[in-house]
């Protein structure tokens, strides 16, 4: 899969339950601002759109760790805010990524 396709899964999942929860109507979609290309795909980070067009903080949002898309598989992994996204994606690289020799 190539990455705008791989993204624009990401948004679509990560706005599916921001939308029903009505929380898109006061602080836009959630958008893919960064991302980290790897071996097996990539590491994409999102925040609300009114945040990051505006950098007013009453649109930030918590919880929104970054979300790992293997290519190999298609899937994409949720990962968790509690330490540094580095940490996060370290550990899951160490249960899931055996880099060919």
């Amino acid at each position: 899969m190539d990455f705008e396709t791989a993204k624009h899964r990401v948004e679509e999942h990560v706005n599916k339950s921001w939308s029903s929860s009505g929380q898109a109507e006061d602080h836009g979609p959630l958008i893919v601002v960064k991302h980290i290309e790897k071996p097996y795909g990539w590491v994409f980070f999102y925040t609300a759109e009114k945040y990051w067009k505006t950098r007013n903080i009453k649109h930030a949002i918590v919880g929104n760790g970054p979300i790992i898309f293997d290519n190999r598989t298609s899937t994409m992994h949720q990962l968790g805010t509690a330490t540094r996204p580095e940490e996060q994606v370290r550990d899951w690289e160490a249960d899931n990524w055996k880099e060919s020799s």
